[in-house]
């Protein structure tokens, strides 16, 4: 685990259940679960502060499950790629989202 992160991270990491297969994702969905990634925007939740906390540390959870529900799927869309002509780039969330549901659903 990171040590900046610390012990009750890991805990709550270790904690959550595995990801199901999903059959029936919207592309709505899908748009949001690559937002929140993309962002790093976990909603706020001022009445219970476990939640406020510990959302932000859902983005493993996110991948795992785009992972075992999209063939399309990979880490490597939210981060910065080169393009053919040497510069650096990132893909919109429209754009992960398109390449993501393009793919065959698993």
């Amino acid at each position: 685990y990171w040590e900046e992160e610390g012990i009750e991270v890991l805990s709550f990491k270790i904690s959550l259940p595995e990801p199901n297969i999903v059959n029936d994702i919207s592309k709505e969905e899908l748009f949001e679960i690559v937002k929140r990634l993309k962002e790093g925007i976990f909603e706020e939740n001022n009445k219970n502060k476990f939640i406020e906390e510990f959302n932000c540390h859902l983005g493993d959870y996110y991948h795992k499950l785009l992972e075992i529900n999209f063939i399309g799927y990979t880490n490597e869309y939210f981060n910065r790629q080169k393009g053919k002509d040497g510069k650096y780039f990132e893909y919109t969330i429209e754009e992960i989202v398109e390449k993501i549901w393009n793919k065959e659903i698993k």
